[in-house]
């Protein structure tokens, strides 16, 4: 199984944003995982995709601060967590124990 991981700089108005920013943690998860959302931005979308490329969560509708993401109830594998907001689209693996 392959995973694809790619790293941008994304531009939200003024503020730059690296690689790291949005790191899902902890990582591995077991129970959960969170995201922060360190800026403003009209909208930011978070979906996670299981390794057959299914998608096991989305949420459309993610603003500024903390998301706390239940994955009690996923196969424990590897998962990949995109993030996008507007036209930029960030992907993380995420390990679930």
């Amino acid at each position: 199984m392959r995973v694809l991981l790619v790293c941008v700089v994304l531009l939200v108005g003024k503020a730059r944003l690296g690689e790291n920013e949005f790191l899902p943690y902890p990582n591995p998860a077991c129970n959960f995982f969170s995201i922060t959302i360190p800026i403003d931005c009209e909208r930011y979308q978070i979906d996670v995709f299981d390794a057959k490329g299914k998608i096991v969560y989305t949420n459309p509708f993610v603003r500024k601060g903390e998301t706390k993401i239940n994955c009690r109830d996923w196969i424990p594998g590897v998962y990949v967590v995109a993030i996008q907001a507007g036209d930029i689209r960030k992907t993380y693996k995420l390990v679930k124990n």
